[in-house]
């Protein structure tokens, strides 16, 4: 006697008792003789279907036969009450069912939905579009995204996610590069990947600032042996010419290999020399290469010959014993 109103609080947290669905499940067994999928899982299901569509008749595929039938048949009283429950007030006089759902559904995903809203449009999409089992079993990460992996494959093969809801930077040239890499491994049976992709973006204010690639703090984070050029702008030419001076020029090299691994512009057309920088980061251009490529003069590209020319003055400084 001492237990049970611990068992009994038990139960209510859980929803229904287990040993209560256990005799339901049985029950509906019993009585319908020519009908399948009265598990205990498939009843849970349907009643967190339920729940979250709460004034709608939601049936599974089973228990869809159920509708129109006469529920004064022999089966206990708790257990018809429990179906009605689960099915959204199922009797003879209930309104068709808007969709039914197949049979087996798996709730993994509504289960992980917080708020009303979410669990709301969740169970109206998987009626709509008549989600598998396979989709609503989509592993999610912490903060909701649907994980994949470097093909953009979720944890059920054949099913795919990009853009957004995969999380990571929300840019729409990345989604873009997103559907590249379905197309080609798809269509072509390649096999591109996120591995190593190269990432810019550029935030349009004025003046522009355009960034690609690392920042000195995660190149200093990830312990490389770096070595770091930055322009004032009012050091460029063109920005001179315009009459705008303001921003810098910074850009990440890694001392071994002479490779740049990132760079933060802000200034006069930012994105766009940004993206110069981009472009030989892709071909893997040692920073010397544009320390000494010829750029039309006056423009803003000449000022990544004098931005990487710093580097050099630097070794000066150090060898002279200055700086």
């Amino acid at each position: 006697m001492g237990r049970r109103p611990r068992d009994f609080a038990c139960s209510r947290q859980r929803g229904w008792g287990a040993k209560v669905v256990t005799r339901l499940a049985a029950d509906l067994r019993r009585e319908f003789l020519e009908m399948t999928g009265f598990s205990r899982a498939n009843l849970l299901y349907m009643r967190a279907f339920a729940r979250a569509w709460s004034g709608r008749t939601i049936l599974q595929q089973p228990v869809a036969k159920l509708h129109g039938k006469n529920l004064s048949q022999p089966m206990t009283e708790s257990s018809t009450k429990i179906v009605q429950q689960a099915v959204g007030q199922l009797s003879a006089a209930a309104p068709e069912p808007m969709a039914s759902l197949p049979w087996g559904h798996n709730v993994v995903l509504l289960n992980k939905l917080h708020s009303s809203s979410d669990r709301i449009w969740y169970a109206r999409a998987a009626l709509e579009y008549g989600w598998s089992r396979a989709v609503l079993s989509i592993h999610l990460s912490k903060q909701g995204y649907i994980q994949v992996n470097e093909q953009l494959e979720t944890n059920v093969p054949g099913i795919y996610a990009l853009g957004d809801v995969k999380g990571g930077p929300a840019f729409t040239h990345l989604t873009y590069d997103d559907f590249r890499i379905l197309r080609t491994n798809l269509l072509d049976h390649g096999s591109a990947s996120t591995r190593d992709r190269v990432v810019p973006h550029t935030i349009f204010i004025d003046p522009q600032f355009g960034r690609v690639g690392m920042s000195e703090n995660e190149a200093r984070k990830q312990g490389r042996n770096i070595r770091v050029a930055k322009l004032p702008m009012n050091a460029v030419i063109r920005a001179i010419e315009t009459g705008e001076t303001r921003g810098l020029m910074k850009a990440i090299v890694e001392a071994d290999t002479q490779q740049i691994l990132g760079c933060p512009i802000l200034g006069l057309e930012g994105g766009e020399i940004m993206t110069i920088i981009q472009v030989a980061m892709i071909g893997r251009l040692p920073y010397t290469a544009l320390k000494e490529a010829i750029f039309t003069h006056p423009t803003l590209a000449e000022g990544l010959n004098t931005l990487f020319m710093t580097l050099e003055s630097q070794v000066c400084r150090y060898e002279s014993g200055f700086g």
